[in-house]
């Protein structure tokens, strides 16, 4: 089936006859598919030039499933939900040639309601079945080309957590990562809080040029979280960390001063 374009305004309310010859009803710039439709056939533009999203697309649905349920224009803090068919999927593709900041996607969640918990956005896959070679909740990946690249700082994903003078309790973290254990649960053949893996063909250039991490943005002081150790007594670690490195398992040692024995 060739995709069916409708043209409307955010405000026109009526009929819109469909190439197909179907009559698609319209209120206040809302779009309801005709019931035997599969809707993830159907593109739906605005006829406004300068409304290039579909700001106030409301429900779309066919007589198999709910595509679009619950959304509702305007300021109204509707529950929104978009639920696809089990072999369909949500692809959103872009091209950008502004030379400045710009976000493809974005989610504003303003929470006045205090003791609120809960996320800005949520991932879930979840499975019953031995999935194959990986599966990941959440993925982020930027790829430069052959001429691509940046003059200050690039990652797959970033994390930022900004503190305010409220924050006089709580635990706060720049990133959290979590391992549940339930009960009966196991670690399989090898399990990590963190998984940390380079790969490609000029694997070997990170190897001489590269760093586990980089710490920026503090001072080195004494008492401070970055200080020069000092000559001591004879001190030995107080505990050891296990890691797992190309060579096997080792253990970083872990001490209680910065009056370290030369």
């Amino acid at each position: 089936m060739a995709n069916n374009v409708l043209m409307f305004a955010p405000t026109q309310t009526g009929s819109v006859v469909g190439g197909d010859g179907l009559t698609y009803h319209v209120r206040d710039g809302l779009v309801r598919v005709p019931p035997g439709l599969v809707a993830s056939f159907v593109t739906l533009r605005y006829a406004v030039a300068d409304t290039p999203e579909l700001d106030t697309l409301a429900e779309i649905d066919s007589t198999t499933s709910a595509y679009l349920t619950g959304i509702t224009p305007g300021t109204t803090a509707a529950s929104k939900g978009l639920v696809l068919d089990a072999a369909e999927s949500l692809n959103w593709a872009t091209t950008d040639s502004t030379a400045s900041e710009t976000c493809t996607l974005t989610v504003t969640d303003t929470r006045t309601g205090a003791g609120a918990v809960g996320w800005a956005g949520k991932f879930d896959l979840t499975s019953n079945v031995a999935l194959g070679s990986y599966a990941n909740g959440l993925y982020g990946i930027i790829n430069f080309g052959a001429s691509g690249r940046v003059t200050g700082l690039a990652a797959g994903v970033v994390s930022e957590t900004v503190l305010s003078a409220g924050c006089t309790q709580g635990t706060y973290a720049g990133l959290e990562v979590e391992l549940g254990m339930p009960a009966n649960a196991v670690t399989g053949t090898e399990t990590s809080l963190l998984y940390l893996s380079v790969y490609g063909a000029a694997a070997g250039a990170f190897d001489t040029s590269g760093f586990l991490f980089s710490l920026v943005g503090v001072t080195k002081n004494t008492g401070k979280m970055l200080a020069n150790a000092t000559t001591g007594a004879t001190e030995r670690p107080k505990q050891c960390l296990r890691v797992k490195t190309p060579d096997g398992t080792r253990y970083i040692p872990l001490y209680d001063t910065v009056a370290i024995a030369a």
